[in-house]
């Protein structure tokens, strides 16, 4: 997942993690 902060794709990543969280 940080792999993709670097990469520039936080804000993908970030709504990954929240749909993750929310099932």
């Amino acid at each position: 997942v940080f792999i993709f902060i670097q990469e520039g794709g936080h804000f993908t990543v970030i709504a990954i993690l929240r749909i993750k969280l929310f099932e």
